[in-house]
């Protein structure tokens, strides 16, 4: 829930639930750090951050911090760019499906509404 769609989720004049429709975990403002957290929800990056972590100690490990911290930013970027978009397309899908003209019936007379004001 978006918190600019708050406003959305209940008609204030009958007091009913709308038929806003948001299916986007996002909004511009929390993307950033609610799709970070996301990534860290996968154990397999928490254990290759492990891995990069202990890498950037000198004398545990040989190998350069550099071969753990590039492939597990690489992954992270790909699957927060791949969820910014599926959250896009999913943004564009409820727009069109709220923007939807329909007709209601009031007082014997059809009305066309958008279907997120019914």
């Amino acid at each position: 829930m978006n918190d600019n769609d708050v406003q959305h989720y209940s008609n204030k004049r009958t007091g009913f639930p709308s038929n806003y429709i948001c299916t986007t975990k996002y909004s511009v403002w929390n993307f950033l750090p609610l799709s970070f957290g996301q990534q860290f929800k996968q154990m397999a990056n928490v254990y290759f951050l492990i891995m990069a972590v202990l890498q950037s100690i000198p004398s545990i490990s040989p190998l350069s911090p550099f071969t753990a911290i590039v492939p597990l930013v690489f992954v992270v970027c790909i699957s927060m760019t791949r969820e910014g978009i599926e959250d896009y397309f999913r943004n564009k899908a409820d727009k069109e499906a709220n923007g939807t003209p329909t007709q209601v019936l009031r007082d014997g007379v059809f009305i066309p509404v958008r279907a997120d004001e019914i």
